[in-house]
C-alpha cells in the first residue's frame, strides 16, 4: 500500500508581483533548494497548515496577508502519493519582515 502524505504550500506575492522564495538548511533533504514556505499538514485543515508553516518558517502572520486562491492537486509516484495544496497570498507591501527559522532556512529573496 502506498503512503499518502499531505502538504500545504504557501505562494506570496508582493505588490511589485515577486514571490517569496526560502533556501534550505544544509541540515534537511535537498538542502540549499530553493523553494515556498511550507509542510506537512498535521491534525489541521490544509489553510491553518499553511499559515502554521509559514509562521514558524518566516515569522509573518496571517494578518499581513490577503488570501487569493487555493489549488489541490495529486502527484502520484510507485511509493507514495503527495496531496498537495497550494495556497496563494499577497501582500500590499513591497517586503515583509522575514525571520527565518535557521533549522529551516539559511536565506531568502523576493524573485
Amino acid at each position: 500500500m502506498k503512503r499518502l502524505i499531505e502538504v500545504a504550500n504557501v505562494l506570496i506575492q508582493n505588490c511589485s508581483s515577486e514571490i517569496l522564495l526560502l533556501q534550505r538548511s544544509p541540515r534537511l533533504a535537498h538542502p540549499y533548494l530553493w523553494g515556498l514556505t511550507g509542510g506537512i499538514i498535521e491534525d489541521e485543515t490544509a489553510l491553518r497548515a499553511g499559515i502554521r508553516e509559514l509562521w514558524e518558517e518566516t515569522g509573518i502572520v496571517e494578518s499581513d496577508l490577503i488570501l487569493v486562491g487555493i489549488k489541490r492537486f495529486l502527484v502520484e509516484t510507485p511509493s507514495e502519493d503527495l496531496k498537495i495544496t497550494n495556497i496563494h497570498a499577497k501582500t500590499s507591501q513591497r517586503w515583509l519582515s522575514v525571520t527565518l527559522s535557521p533549522d529551516e532556512h539559511v536565506a531568502y529573496m523576493w524573485q
